[in-house]
């Protein structure tokens, strides 16, 4: 009996420091491109689309999106099954878990809304950002410190697209370009100076600390 309370406590254990580790496979570099790609995407936005056609603005949108999400998660798949210990592997679930629910909500909302008329579309710019400031926030536990503020951000950018929506403003090119593209940048910004800034730089002390053996 006593084994077995053991058992369970080393495994309550085991769960809360997988909760409270810090996941590193949201990385810098791919969060500024993702960063790079919605940028681009307000910039051309008025070349490529009409300016009276809401739904040619969805699928425009959701192409990006599609390809922000293609990049982020092969990088994730590619570290999982290549590069992560079994224990990289749970925390790596848990932390993508947390992100899930919001993305399927606004897919079922974007599906919902594109059903009704072409005015409604309007509001999907705010919610997408809502939604996104919902998974930084769920994610937050396994996030470094400071992604708060980037979720924050979309809260406030989701607020102010929410509140341009029913003059058709939030479907001008600035919109996503300028919620998306300064977000994902904060995001990068936060995984580089508290991630990987902080490994590179314990890293060049232990080489330090390590004697040269050619000396």
């Amino acid at each position: 009996m006593e084994v077995q309370e053991a058992l369970t406590q080393i495994a309550e254990i085991h769960r809360h420091v997988v909760r409270t580790e810090c996941y590193r496979g949201y990385r810098s570099a791919t969060m500024a491109i993702t960063g790079v790609v919605a940028v681009l995407g307000g910039a051309v936005q008025s070349w490529l689309l009409r300016a009276d056609s809401p739904a040619e603005f969805v699928r425009f949108w959701l192409v990006l999106a599609g390809i922000n999400l293609l990049l982020v998660s092969s990088e994730i798949v590619v570290d999982y099954y290549l590069r992560l210990s079994r224990y990289e592997q749970r925390l790596t679930c848990q932390a993508v878990a947390q992100f899930l629910p919001c993305l399927t909500a606004a897919a079922l909302v974007t599906v919902a809304l594109c059903s009704f008329t072409q005015s409604s579309m309007a509001l999907l710019p705010g919610l997408w950002c809502l939604f996104f400031s919902m998974g930084v926030f769920a994610s937050r536990p396994y996030l470094p410190h400071g992604v708060g503020w980037v979720g924050l951000f979309y809260l406030f950018g989701g607020g102010a697209l929410l509140a341009l929506a029913p003059a058709g403003l939030s479907l001008e090119p600035w919109g996503m370009g300028a919620a998306f593209g300064v977000g994902q940048f904060l995001l990068a910004m936060v995984l580089y100076w508290n991630l990987e800034r902080t490994a590179g730089s314990i890293v060049e002390s232990k080489r330090r600390m390590v004697p040269d053996e050619h000396v």
